[in-house]
């Protein structure tokens, strides 16, 4: 059977825009089709959205998860090894507060010592 010629310009734009498929549950179809009934844009387009607000959605999450984590940690017990959990922000961790920032007094970024030329032994 001959093949049928596939212009070049078709070719590349399959090369560009690769197909996508995919399985759903019918239920999630039927959703699919009146979403694309109601607003008249095409899967493509519902799928651009949708990335875009899952984009948006783990951006968020990653923020609020780091800005939660910020001051929560954890060291090595020097003598049994076990993972010792540390969180500055909390009240009832007060007296661990005071340690660490004792243990981390002479810490530093390097940046900031070469600001001002001090010759402390720590740096992150």
């Amino acid at each position: 059977m001959k093949r049928r010629h596939v212009p070049p310009s078709r070719l590349r734009y399959e090369e560009r825009n690769p197909a996508v498929t995919f399985r759903v549950p019918i239920e999630q179809q039927k959703k699919l089709a009146d979403i694309r009934r109601r607003t008249g844009h095409t899967i493509s387009q519902i799928l651009r959205e949708g990335l875009g607000l899952v984009e948006v959605k783990a951006g968020d999450a990653y923020n609020r998860g780091f800005k939660d984590g910020w001051g929560r940690f954890e060291a090595p017990c020097s003598i049994c090894g076990k993972p010792m959990k540390f969180d500055i922000k909390k009240e009832r961790n007060a007296k661990a507060k005071g340690f660490l920032f004792k243990a981390f007094a002479d810490w530093h970024h390097v940046e900031c010592k070469e600001e001002a030329g001090s010759t402390d032994r720590g740096s992150a």
